[in-house]
């Protein structure tokens, strides 16, 4: 995407050498509206795809392990479980911490809780 942006950037140098000869002169204002919007299309392009490149580094790269946050179970969850004639099976121990866990609706548990 930065490429095709920067392209795009580069490009909108050439209407600056469309003159008489090429086009027409009732057509320049369309020529400089097509320029400009080469541009600025051009740059956002670049600038974003660079942008979003260097926030998503930064995300991952400044995220700490304290401020992920752990599900317990509650109380409500707890008694369904029991209830349930699945419930041995349902639930998950994290044995480090003898915590229990709820699965998601298809009975697997979200990443950041199964290491």
């Amino acid at each position: 995407m930065t490429a095709v942006g920067c392209m795009m950037a580069l490009a909108a140098v050439f209407p600056l050498g469309l003159d008489g000869h090429h086009v027409h002169r009732k057509q320049f204002p369309v020529v400089c509206q097509f320029r400009l919007w080469l541009l600025g299309l051009g740059f956002s392009l670049a600038y974003g795809s660079m942008f979003t490149k260097i926030w998503w580094v930064h995300t991952v790269f400044t995220k700490k392990d304290d401020k992920k946050e752990k599900k317990k179970v509650n109380k409500k969850d707890n008694d369904w479980l029991k209830k349930n004639k699945k419930g041995k099976e349902g639930r998950k121990v994290n044995e480090k911490e003898k915590r229990e866990y709820l699965p998601d609706w298809d009975g697997r548990l979200p990443s950041w809780e199964t290491a």
